[in-house]
């Protein structure tokens, strides 16, 4: 009688799981391969002063979204190059949305919004950000709005999962506001 491996349930999901993903990773993969993507091109203003970012988002009426992104990241680039430089460069998101790039990586200190310094790498560890990219949606006090979105898996929809993301954030902001 011929002797089976033992597989557990869990091991037999991860297979599967990575059956299922294996197509969308590669898909992913060639297009930052593909892209032509080059440091340097980055356009979202990184920060180093989250009160005075949220300040202006405040005044605006507007959520802050804040890019956690590592310097090593082919995806945080891919993510710059194909959605949030478009956004920019469109014109449409400067009264919605005040967009600002965190590098985890970076020892420089920025200061958070109490006014107080802090690394890159701290603030991801008090938001509990340990994969990049991840996006945050918050308020002038550094509150979560909306969900965060974390990595990329679908960049023909990724775009409208940002604006919903804005769309969730500014919604909770008016009924903050309302007397």
């Amino acid at each position: 009688m011929g002797r089976h491996p033992v597989v557990s349930y869990h091991d037999a999901m991860t297979v599967r799981l990575a059956r299922l993903l294996l197509p969308v990773v590669l898909s992913c993969t060639a297009s930052v391969a593909s892209s032509g993507i080059t440091p340097g091109a980055v356009r979202v203003i990184p920060t180093h002063d989250l009160a005075r970012d949220a300040e202006v988002a405040r005044r605006l009426g507007a959520p802050l979204m804040i890019e956690f992104a590592a310097d090593d990241c082919s995806y945080c680039r891919l993510l710059e190059a194909r959605i949030l430089e478009p956004m920019i460069r469109s014109g449409d998101y400067t009264r919605t949305v005040v967009m600002r790039s965190v590098d985890i990586d970076g020892r420089a200190s920025l200061r958070d919004f109490d006014g107080k310094a802090v690394t890159g790498a701290a603030l991801a560890q008090r938001y509990g950000v340990d994969l990049t990219p991840t996006l945050l949606f918050v308020d002038h006090r550094g509150r979560e709005l909306s969900k965060r979105i974390v990595g990329i898996y679908s960049l023909d929809y990724f775009g409208g999962f940002v604006d919903d993301a804005i769309d969730r954030s500014r919604a909770k902001l008016a009924v903050r506001a309302a007397p």
